[in-house]
């Protein structure tokens, strides 16, 4: 159901999911080019996570999160970002803090500068 989440996802006008992109905090490991696909409506919260082929990436450091907060506003910050943060995706996950808060930076700056 999830792969077919990912097309419904990326067609334009699907009700559910929009394909955000190019995933920052979802692309840790040498050459990993994850696209990022969100829930809206009914799928409020929900995240995929999809490698360059279009594979469900399910690995503790890049796999989809549930998002309590709407992404770019600072509830996001504080209810999604700063756990991870501090105690990663699970258990399993290999990724330090300045791996993860790297990635981060790099997303802000994209965000509020664009491209670079």
């Amino acid at each position: 159901m999830v792969r077919q989440n990912y097309a419904i996802a990326s067609a334009t006008g699907k009700p559910g999911w929009f394909n955000v992109g190019k995933s920052i905090a979802h692309s840790f490991g040498k050459g990993a080019e994850n696209v990022e696909v969100r829930g809206w409506g009914i799928n409020k919260g929900r995240q995929a996570v999809y490698d360059s082929v279009g594979n469900l990436v399910t690995s503790p450091e890049n796999m989809g999160t549930y998002d309590f907060g709407t992404p770019l506003t600072q509830s996001h910050y504080i209810l999604d970002i700063q756990p991870w943060l501090a105690w990663e995706n699970s258990p399993q996950d290999t990724t330090n803090y300045l791996e993860r808060g790297g990635s981060v930076s790099h997303t802000g700056l994209e965000f509020f500068f664009g491209q670079y």
